[in-house]
């Protein structure tokens, strides 16, 4: 018996190299990944602020949110959003 549901990876990468993380995505199997840019020390692992791509094989969604508490928010909102694309066999 198959397994359902998405499956989602994440890429910190040194810029917002769209095209490395679709192959990374790829690479792992995973139906969407999180491009997080780490080289704008303005965003990210030292800052309140952070900005994400939520890529998937057919859609890329950016979400900026100033103030990293606000991110989980904008996060689930894009991936409903994207949720259509998905379509795995279960």
């Amino acid at each position: 018996m198959g397994q359902s549901g998405v499956v989602i990876g994440f890429a910190a990468e040194d810029g917002e190299d769209i095209a490395r993380a679709q192959q990374k995505r790829e690479r792992k199997g995973v139906d969407l990944i999180v491009l997080n840019d780490i080289s704008d020390p303005a965003q990210g692992f030292d800052s309140d602020d952070n900005a994400v791509v939520l890529i998937t094989a057919t859609d890329e969604t950016r979400i900026a949110a100033p103030r990293s508490r606000r991110s989980p928010r904008r996060f689930w909102i894009g991936l409903r959003r994207l949720s259509s694309s998905f379509n795995r066999a279960g």
